[in-house]
């Protein structure tokens, strides 16, 4: 279950924040796939989320 818009952010992980703009300055769509739903509380900057708390079957802080 994703969370609303009302509790989370758009955001990078920071461990993929060098490829995900590699990506966009090259203006490949596969950037997209780097940008993750975040919870507000979780997120490090607006657009930033700490790797260590995600889970690629649960997600994030789980």
């Amino acid at each position: 279950m994703r969370l609303s818009n009302d509790y989370s952010v758009n955001a990078v992980l920071d461990t993929d924040i060098k490829k995900f703009l590699e990506l966009r300055e090259a203006k490949n769509p596969d950037a997209e796939g780097y940008i993750l739903p975040i919870p507000k509380n979780l997120a490090q900057l607006e657009a930033i989320a700490s790797s260590q708390l995600y889970c690629e079957k649960r997600g994030f802080g789980q």
